[in-house]
């Protein structure tokens, strides 16, 4: 599968264009995220912390409309072989956070895929659907990605398959 990032891709630093254009460049499979949706207008900064909705208006301000353009073809979730990629929740691709087993135990039904990747967590964790089937089972991997940091702080988080 190569590199990818599961949302989020401005919105945290300085250089919106250049995480962009390392993106593009890395030919990165990528998602939307609520701070890339928010930042071209396509979700409302009302859930957000005052830092952050602060930060996204910065960064709204500070995008060429190639960028605004790039975010805004971004898909909310996408299927790459056995992958099922989302940067919240199946049952909310853009806003829901898994930190619990029983909200991942509402999500496994809603994807069909061997393994869901989430990034809206920022926290590491996995769970694995308990169904009675050996292992390997079906496993939702939340923020279960390697960060690049190079451009600043939590933007372009990468995750690379074997």
């Amino acid at each position: 599968m190569g590199y990818g990032a599961w949302g989020d891709i401005v919105g945290y630093g300085p250089k919106p264009g250049e995480c962009i254009e390392l993106i593009r460049r890395m030919d990165a499979v990528c998602i939307a995220g609520h701070h890339d949706l928010a930042a071209i207008g396509r979700l409302d900064t009302a859930c957000f912390n005052p830092v952050a909705e602060i930060a996204v208006r910065w960064t709204a301000a500070h995008l060429s409309a190639a960028a605004v353009q790039y975010l805004d073809a971004l898909p909310l979730a996408l299927v790459k072989g056995d992958f099922y990629l989302v940067h919240g929740s199946p049952a909310a691709p853009v806003m829901e956070y898994i930190f619990t087993s029983e909200i991942a135990a509402k999500n496994f039904p809603l994807f069909h895929s061997r393994y869901c990747v989430v990034g809206h967590t920022h926290v590491p964790l996995a769970f694995r659907e308990e169904d009675g089937a050996p292992l390997p089972s079906r496993w939702m991997m939340v923020r279960l990605l390697i960060w690049q940091t190079s451009l600043h702080h939590q933007s372009g988080r990468c995750w690379s398959a074997p």
